[in-house]
Formats: structure tokens, C-alpha cells, sequence
């Protein structure tokens, strides 16, 4: 995988990567990152093409996943600081 591109974002590092006939849209904030995985097609054949994908709009909804995420995380780790014994056990997936 090595990486094609970058987005120039006050906030965010936003980086293409492409491997084996896919595209990789990569968002990293802090600790964060959401990835969008992208396969070659008529659409989308090179990075500035991927850059294209990249409007405001996409990136409103990226800032409110990484709303979401990041409240996960932090409850996440305040559910680690807490008793062995108040934290319920999960079994197989959810």
C-alpha cells in the first residue's frame, strides 16, 4: 500500500492510499481515524479523482462520526478505569 495523495484540511490528516486496485481514504483526528475503501472503476481510476470525493457535504458527516467516535472512546476508557466487577462481561459479538 503507499499512499497516492493528500487533502489539505485545517483539522484533519487526509491521505489516499492505494493498493492492489483499491483506493483507501484515510481520516486520522487524534487518536481517530475512519477509512473508506474504494475500488478501482470508470468513476474512480486515480487520486484526484478520489480528491473529488472529498466535498463539504462528505465532510460534514465525517465530523459527526468523529463526534460519535470519539464519545465511544472516552466511554470506553472510563468503562477500563472502573471495578472489574461493575463492568458486565461481554460474550461473543454484538
Amino acid at each position: 500500500m503507499r499512499i497516492v495523495g493528500e487533502v489539505p484540511h485545517p483539522s484533519y490528516k487526509i491521505s489516499i492510499l492505494q493498493n492492489m486496485g483499491r483506493f483507501t481514504l484515510k481520516i486520522e483526528s487524534d487518536a481517530i481515524e475512519q477509512s473508506y475503501k474504494l475500488r478501482e472503476s470508470d468513476k474512480i481510476q486515480n487520486a484526484s479523482d478520489v480528491i473529488a470525493l472529498v466535498t463539504s457535504a462528505f465532510l460534514k458527516k465525517v465530523d459527526r462520526v468523529f463526534l460519535d467516535l470519539g464519545d465511544n472512546l472516552m466511554h470506553l476508557l472510563d468503562l477500563s478505569t472502573e471495578d472489574d466487577d461493575d463492568v458486565p462481561m461481554v460474550e461473543g459479538i454484538l
